[in-house]
């Protein structure tokens, strides 16, 4: 300990900012090097005789958004209002405006009408006259055409799914025979009904390229047995159209029988689905003349669509529509139940269901749209730490259409490449941007590739999308919330007991796990609502976090996935749900240059060091002193002792792990005879793991599915926290760390076991300090003292210049320097030389060497240090033993003792005249730093003057 009781010591604790702590902050496209915080000025004529400062991971965690969305209204696909800020491969095949030209969501254009019946009814009407009595007898439900999804009705009426997507029409969806449900009061047979359903109003453009109706077809109907056992039809389904000039139908409107035209129809055929009626008694493979609605000698729908060669029974009809153009139409479709008293064969009676209604001609199979010149924000407040955060694609894919993504440069048009992979047909909702490198894309595209079925009846809609980090449900996506009550887009909710009040929002839906960690959230545009319950859980949660609307919460650990879920307690409607996720990132590569001399001085530069609280890497042993790195390890068992211990990974001592993660993959470990297919433990030393639990299967699992993962996380924490657990190395800037290896056992191992190690992921908190112990304070003298030979200033700003290869933060704080004066020197270059050579010249330094009484020390000795790349060398003056080096092992300088003088200076000080030559194995280095430094008896080292070589040759 170093004391100085006399002089009047400066204490300095803030930066030069005013600020008792300092956060550096590192954004990609803005700042790889920070010069300007977490300096520090000190007095010009004061030695500092302690110095500290502590380092502290302290990750960017920031949220932010960019929407574009049609509900402002704005031309955001319209590239003539836009500013071309929307360019299209064809835009003749989208549309994105209504006829007074607000914004649309964009989607393909058709020709004339086209429906999946995804998005609602699309105008159809059952028309069903019901008679007493006529009802289904397994629902009571009426006998009418219903609208509904398919998949999700617990009936095994129909089939298994509609055509394409969820949603299709049908005339029973839970009854699988609808002949039984229709009597009179007395229970009597000849009652017949039929099913009927309405299209909307079609105007038929005289120029359609595409002159067909086409629909998707399935149909089960009454079949009815001969006395040869041979079938023949009476139950019939067709098509009817009417027409109009004006496009006014009333309820007298006469329809017209539609023929289908078979040579256009597929999945069906004559004889097999489709049957010809004739005015005959019941004849094989016939529609009998009790089938009202068909004219003789034309082809109906009866029997099954259901063959060999069609096992779903989907079947694809079409009509010619040709001489109704230039008028209106509708089309009715049409299932008669005739009731006759014919014998009826055994086999599912479910009726008729239709999807995929088109006129005219299909959408196209592809498009692509392109937002242009797509940047990060301006403001470095609003910049994302890492490429361009997330992007959040706002559509509805019904069926099989779909919306991928492709990202290029805006200048070049090149795919952009992160990874080694490039950023092409990428599939959302959510697609992770941050590791473009702005520096090099500070401007991107953003195609959106649309794709329809293969029947073209279905077009993916955009809706707008979010550039950000913000996350949500604006109930357009209409398959993930049918059993909401949606209306043009918002969840209108009326509080009563058979109505779904809850919505979820699960991270698996949106992308899988977050690469970056979620340190908290803001859940917002609940504005209309009061009453609701809003919760949030993950894997890396112990218990689940109420969120409040428009309040920042922050999780107690990190998370990287989530469910959030919403519950409403009262009638209210919501146009759209938000959750601003605040993502953490942690610096790569950092490293801190005490003084900007170039010469770093604190750092995480080895790569299995990882990010700076954030490790990232595996261990893959040591070369030349420094920690190599991996992503990923494959492990053997060794099957004699049942375990193999691998996946080694480095974390410091002293730190505190939040989360902690890995993925355990390709796993052939098995037993015949133990019930689990292997356990995982934690190896922190040689007598001294924890156990984190068993997996009994072979799927890949992560760490943090385990069942003891959080007690095994503790013992983690504890040994990190241990002063006496063992240290694997102390790196170059005294930075201890621990290794710690993880191991899978199974003792009965069936033949050879291989195991995968990967995607390590453990967020952690740290602190180190910079003090006498790692020569912080020598790093600052040796900075004012170069510094103060040319200053004028009564005080020296010595910069804290930090380094970061990727977007992040660190801390700097708890900052104490003391200085105090009376403990001067001083250095004057006497050479004429500007460089040190080998070539057998005396140089000549002069230095002064004082200690004051104020201090109330006196001088003990001098010291002219030379400082460089290649070390240290001493030259040493004690008044009782004389001239002397230190520290030259190379034999690099010579000091000539016996011409070198003291001679008395000041009050009780020295002046010094050092002579030396330089010697042959002098290597030629770029500069060399002198320092005079004046040691006092109570330890304190004085050192305000000194100079640097640099020769501008040699």
């Amino acid at each position: 300990m170093i004391l100085t009781p006399f002089a009047a010591a400066t204490s300095i604790s803030t930066f030069s900012d005013g600020s008792s702590e300092v956060v550096v902050e590192f954004k990609d496209g803005v700042n790889t090097v920070n010069t300007t915080e977490g300096g520090f000025s000190v007095p010009s004529d004061e030695t500092i005789t302690a110095a500290s400062i502590d380092i502290s991971t302290n990750p960017v965690i920031m949220s932010g958004n960019t929407r574009v969305g049609v509900e402002s209204g704005l031309p955001i696909w319209d590239p003539v209002l836009n500013n071309q800020a929307t360019t299209y491969d064809d835009i003749s095949n989208f549309t994105y405006q209504d006829e007074n030209g607000a914004p649309t969501p964009l989607s393909f254009s058709s020709e004339s009408f086209i429906t999946d019946f995804e998005s609602g009814t699309s105008g159809f009407s059952n028309v069903s006259g019901l008679g007493i009595g006529q009802d289904h007898d397994v629902t009571g439900d009426p006998l009418t055409w219903q609208y509904g999804q398919k998949s999700a009705r617990l009936g095994t009426a129909g089939p298994d799914s509609c055509a394409s997507g969820e949603m299709c029409w049908g005339t029973t969806f839970e009854d699988d025979d609808y002949t039984d449900d229709s009597t009179d009061a007395n229970e009597n047979t000849n009652n017949p009904f039929y099913f009927e359903m309405t299209s909307p109003s079609v105007f038929l453009d005289p120029n359609l390229n595409d002159t067909y109706l086409r629909f998707s077809s399935w149909h089960s109907l009454r079949k009815n047995v001969m006395p040869n056992g041979d079938l023949t039809f009476s139950d019939c389904a067709y098509v009817k159209i009417a027409s109009s000039a004006t496009g006014n139908f009333g309820t007298t409107t006469f329809y017209d029988h539609l023929q289908f035209t078979i040579p256009y129809s597929t999945g069906i055929s004559p004889s097999n689905g489709f049957f010809l009626r004739q005015d005959t008694p019941p004849t094989a493979n016939l529609i009998s003349s009790d089938c009202l609605g068909i004219p003789s000698n034309n082809y109906g729908l009866a029997g099954s669509s259901t063959s060999s060669t069609n096992q779903n029974g989907w079947a694809q009809l079409a009509a010619n529509l040709a001489p109704y153009l230039g008028t209106h139409v509708k089309i009715k479709f049409v299932l008669e139940s005739t009731d006759t008293e014919q014998p009826i064969s055994w086999g599912d009676k479910s009726g008729w269901f239709i999807d995929d209604f088109q006129i005219g001609e299909s959408y196209a199979s592809e498009g692509e749209m392109t937002v242009t010149n797509v940047q990060a924000p301006t403001e470095f407040s609003d910049k994302q730490p890492n490429g361009f955060g997330l992007l959040f694609v706002d559509s509805f894919e019904p069926g099989d259409s779909t919306i991928s993504i492709d990202i290029k440069d805006a200048t070049s048009s090149q795919y952009i490449t992160v990874d080694g992979a490039q950023l092409k047909d990428l599939q959302g909702p959510v697609i992770e941007l941050w590791g473009i490198d702005v520096d090099s894309h500070p401007m991107i595209s953003i195609v959106f590739k649309f794709s329809s079925d293969a029947l073209g009846v279905s077009t993916p809609s955009l809706y707008g999308y979010n550039v950000g980090t913000r996350v949500g449900n604006t109930f357009v996506d209409i398959d993930n919330v049918r059993d909401l009550n949606t209306a043009n887009g918002e969840w209108v909710f009326t509080n009563a007991s058979n109505e779904t009040n809850m919505v979820k929002l699960d991270s698996d839906d949106l992308l899988g796990y977050f690469s970056n960690p979620i340190y908290g959230v803001i859940f917002s545009d609940m504005d209309r609502c009061n009453l609701y319950n809003a919760t949030i859980t993950s894997s890396n949660l112990v218990n689940s976090t109420n969120l409040s609307n428009g309040t920042y919460v922050e999780f107690e650990n990190p998370i990287f996935d989530f469910e959030f879920t919403l519950g409403l307690n009262e009638s209210c409607t919501i146009a759209d749900v938000w959750l601003d996720l605040f993502f953490g990132h942690h610096p790569s590569d950092l490293s801190i240059d005490v003084a900007g001399d170039g010469v770093i001085d604190w750092g995480l530069i080895e790569p299995a060091q990882g990010d700076f609280g954030r490790q990232n890497k595996f261990w893959a042993g040591e070369v030349n002193g420094i920690s190599e790195a991996s992503d990923d390890e494959k492990l053997e068992l060794d099957v004699i002792a049942g375990n193999v211990t691998g996946g080694f990974f480095l974390l410091p001592k002293g730190s505190y792990v939040d989360s902690f993660d890995f993925l355990i993959s390709d796993s052939t470990l098995n037993s015949l005879n133990i019930s689990y297919d292997y356990a995982v433990d934690l190896i922190f030393t040689s007598n001294l793991s924890a156990s984190c639990g068993k997996v009994y299967d072979s799927d890949d699992i992560y760490f943090s599915e385990l069942s003891s993962t959080i007690p095994c996380m503790d013992s983690l924490n504890t040994v990190l926290s241990s002063s006496t657990a063992p240290v694997f190395k102390t790196d170059q800037f005294g930075v201890e760390w621990m290794r710690i290896a993880i191991k899978f056992s199974q003792p009965d191992q069936n033949g050879n076991g291989f195991i995968t190690v990967s995607e390590m992921d453990a967020i952690y908190t740290f602190k180190h300090t910079l003090d006498e112990t790692t020569g912080f304070d020598s790093m600052l003298r040796e900075f004012v003292a170069s510094e103060s030979q040319s200053s004028q200033s009564s005080e020296i700003f010595i910069p804290m210049i930090t380094t970061s290869s990727r977007g992040g933060g660190v801390k700097l704080d708890n900052l104490s320097i003391t200085t105090a004066p009376g403990y001067d020197s001083s250095l004057a270059w006497l050479s004429d030389k500007e460089g040190l050579y080998p070539s057998g010249e005396l140089y000549e330094i002069e230095t002064t060497h004082e200690v004051q009484a104020s201090t109330g020390s006196t001088f003990s000795s001098a010291q002219l240090r030379f400082s460089s790349v290649a070390g240290d060398v001493i030259f040493v003056y004690d008044p009782n033993t004389g001239f002397s080096e230190i520290g030259d092992s190379n034999n690099l300088l010579t000091l000539s003792q016996t011409s070198s003088t003291a001679v008395p200076f000041g009050s009780d000080g020295k002046e010094i005249t050092w002579r030396f030559t330089v010697n042959g194995e002098w290597d030629d280095t770029e500069e060399v730093s002198i320092f005079s430094e004046t040691v006092a008896a109570n330890g304190v080292i004085g050192m305000l003057g000194g100079i640097t070589i640099d020769p501008s040759t040699g």
